[in-house]
């Protein structure tokens, strides 16, 4: 019962005749010690403050205050308030579920904005939810993209994504009048040699290895005396080298058979509902096709639902061979293409491919002779040892 809560002491019984002779309805009447509680309604307190005088009682009246009171009685009023802060409580739930701005911190030898598009197709943009990012994941993503990127970090600020890249330092040069040693890198023939300071340790068609000295930097004079320099020289080497590829001469093909079938779910805050059932395992073998179509408020402001419709498409393996015509064009292909990945720079001289078919795969044999220039600097070798490093 709402209304007025009332403290009584004195004369109780003559106060309830009272109030019943004027009419004053009292509810949940209950004794205390030295008197009673009850409540009225409001526009009955002046008839009892009346009818106590007459009786000899005290009353006291208890206010109701505090904040549920007050909101009862706002929301007593206004109905649809509570409708609104349902909204407002839910619109600040999901404005803080998602990022609202990405920040890019520490790229100097890097370009941010491609940086930045680099994250994006990652999954770190304004309107992405902040619990589906994955740190590992994005990493695994943006890094192999960026050579001068050697770590970042991805801190959530609230609703700002905070990332700070460390880019790689490049090694300080080694000191110029530090006394060393030159060797070759390769082996192979040498058709030229270069030295800029120190001493010759080859000649033109001399053969060398990988790791011989070509120049020293201790120099020894008639006179007998030694003088300890940086050694600076080059040498032109010609190398031959060999490499092998193996293709199959059979393999498998999935083709489609024609028959497909779909299945619906939505995606919210990153955990997949099935929407309609289907078994885990539609076909034998088949392709699958996923479309995921988000929902957007705007260009940068995404909703935490999309619908994703997947595809299965059913295919069954059918056995074909490889021409040896095919396989010569593949295997040259790929051996040509490794070939001048081990040396872009070098000048090439000849080159010669064959394919050799046996016991159902073909071998391609790819043979390079190149014209290229070594020459390493290193610490200078004691003396007494070999003139290979």
């Amino acid at each position: 019962m709402k209304g007025v809560k009332v403290f009584l002491s004195g004369d109780v019984p003559r106060l309830l005749r009272k109030s019943a002779d004027r009419g004053v309805c009292l509810y949940g009447v209950r004794e205390t010690d030295g008197g009673a509680e009850f409540r009225c309604a409001r526009k009955d307190v002046f008839t009892l403050m009346r009818a106590r005088r007459s009786c000899g009682c005290t009353l006291y009246f208890q206010k109701e205050r505090g904040l549920f009171h007050f909101a009862g009685k706002i929301l007593k009023k206004r109905p649809v308030l509570p409708s609104i802060f349902i909204l407002l409580l839910s619109a600040l739930f999901i404005s803080g579920a998602f990022y609202q701005s990405v920040e890019v911190d520490g790229c100097v030898k890097t370009d941010e904005k491609s940086f930045r598009e680099a994250l994006s197709d990652a999954g770190v943009r304004p309107g992405a939810p902040i619990k589906s990012v994955r740190v590992q994941k994005v990493r695994a993503a943006v890094m192999p993209l960026f050579p001068t990127v050697a770590y970042f970090t991805l801190n959530a600020e609230g609703t700002r994504a905070r990332v700070t890249v460390y880019e790689r330092r490049e090694a300080p040069p080694p000191e110029r009048d530090a006394p060393c040693d030159v060797i070759s890198g390769l082996t192979g023939v040498v058709c030229a040699v270069r030295v800029k300071r120190g001493e010759a340790q080859v000649s033109v068609g001399q053969t060398v290895e990988r790791g011989d000295i070509i120049a020293t930097g201790r120099v020894v004079y008639k006179t007998g005396e030694t003088e300890l320099l940086p050694a600076s020289a080059e040498i032109d080497v010609r190398t031959w080298s060999v490499l092998r590829g193996l293709l199959p001469a059979e393999y498998t093909s999935f083709e489609r058979t024609g028959r497909s079938r779909c299945a619906y779910s939505l995606i919210l805050f990153g955990k997949r509902i099935s929407l309609f059932p289907i078994e885990s395992c539609v076909y034998k073998w088949y392709h699958k096709k996923e479309e995921v179509y988000a929902l957007t408020l705007g260009k940068n402001a995404a909703l935490p639902v999309s619908l994703s419709k997947e595809t299965y498409f059913e295919t069954a393996p059918r056995k074909k061979r490889v021409s040896k015509d095919a396989a010569k064009e593949i295997l040259k292909a790929s051996l040509s293409a490794r070939s001048y990945a081990a040396a872009p720079d070098a000048e090439t001289l000849n080159t010669g491919f064959y394919v050799l078919s046996r016991r159902g795969v073909y071998e391609g044999v790819f043979t390079a002779e190149r014209l290229e220039t070594t020459g390493i600097q290193t610490e200078m070798k004691e003396i007494g040892t070999d003139n290979k490093r």
